[in-house]
């Protein structure tokens, strides 16, 4: 509990620091639909958000879940996500909808991509999703 408590500090300090937009749009990120394999136990093991000339603004993790989001450099940064242990992996893909809420930089050169990966006892998915198969919402 210490540990989420703390990341949640860090992000609210992270975020205060970055250059402040005048009124940003704040945008959810929802992802297209996915038929996990229920009966060979599939579910959802983590999930990578990579971004050019936007900034990810609040992130709403699972339970049990670490974060870690890499710096802008040369516009473009990556957020990664990833369950602590197998109770704790998702189950379903619109579980993942809204969690992650960005801002758009110069519209001109925004690009969004995603990797959901997904497991069964046996074998491990990775699910990648472009900009035209994401969804932004207000």
């Amino acid at each position: 509990m210490k540990t989420l408590a703390g990341l949640g500090i860090l992000l609210s300090l992270g975020l205060g620091l970055m250059p402040r937009q005048s009124n940003p749009r704040l945008m959810r990120l929802s992802f297209p639909s996915l038929q996990l394999d229920s009966q060979a136990g599939e579910t959802i093991t983590s999930l990578a958000v990579d971004m050019a000339c936007g900034r990810f603004r609040q992130v709403t993790i699972p339970n049990d879940w670490s974060l870690e989001v890499l710096s802008p450099m040369s516009e473009r940064t990556t957020l990664r996500a990833s369950a602590g242990h197998g109770s704790t992996e998702l189950r379903r893909v619109p579980d993942l909808d809204g969690i992650v809420s960005i801002s758009i930089g110069a519209e001109n050169c925004f690009d969004i991509s995603a990797v959901v990966v997904t497991e069964t006892l046996n074998e491990q998915h990775r699910h990648a999703f472009t900009r035209e198969q994401l969804t932004l919402k207000e």
